[in-house]
């Protein structure tokens, strides 16, 4: 006997799934603004403008731009992040107030406090800086500094200057590192200097102006 109709799922699976989204010919539509996350100060393509909301969320003035750009007719939408600024830590390895080691986060955005941890071994011996990913628990950054050179640097921070042997205080341990936002907050008893990194979504009226003069600098050489 044959039996038609009977109940249970039955997966089917739908073609196109990894096409390549079709170009447009239509002229090109720049949306500048703030945002809480995403690409800075990095020209983005809409594809689809859900994946676009996610990406850089609701909060600040890019993704409403977005939507608004799109009501009006536009089919060809590039957004351009800005405002936001990366984390700073300089003055590691020194006793003075200027000098040391400086560590940029390539990241801009408030989360850069928390998205790094380090330690910095400040013996004469040994003096080592190693900085990691703590979401994906690798090291981006590592170096003696009896080398010239670093044995690890994946570009997740930009590091420059060096240490003075046996100066500056130690951060964290090689078995224990610390946050950027550990280091933040005792910076002084660690004798360093942090510029921790922001989203830009609630810039004043002045310094909106700033952000728009930098980008359209930026900009200058973009097609």
């Amino acid at each position: 006997m044959v039996y038609t109709n009977l109940p249970g799922v039955f997966p089917e699976k739908q073609d196109g799934g990894l096409a390549i989204l079709a170009t447009s010919n239509a002229p090109k539509v720049l949306v500048m603004g703030t945002a809480t996350s995403g690409y800075s100060e990095t020209p983005y393509l809409v594809g689809r403008t859900q994946e676009a909301a996610v990406l850089f969320g609701t909060g600040g003035t890019l993704i409403r731009g977005m939507y608004e750009t799109k009501a009006s007719g536009a089919e060809n939408v590039i957004l351009f992040r800005m405002g936001a600024t990366a984390t700073i830590i300089e003055g590691i390895g020194v006793m003075l107030t200027t000098g040391g080691i400086r560590i940029e986060t390539a990241a801009k955005d408030n989360s850069t406090l928390a998205d790094y941890d380090m330690y910095f071994d400040e013996t004469s011996a040994a003096q080592r800086l190693v900085i990691r990913n703590v979401a994906s628990g690798a090291t981006v950054f590592d170096r003696d500094y009896t080398l010239t050179t670093a044995t690890i640097d994946r570009g997740e921070v930009y590091v420059s200057g060096s240490p003075t042997d046996g100066e500056g205080d130690a951060i964290g341990t090689p078995s224990a590192l610390v946050t950027f936002t550990y280091v933040n907050t005792n910076k002084v008893a660690l004798s360093v200097s942090v510029t921790p990194g922001t989203d830009g979504t609630a810039p004043s009226r002045m310094k909106l102006y700033e952000f728009l003069y930098t980008s359209y600098k930026q900009l200058e050489n973009v097609d």
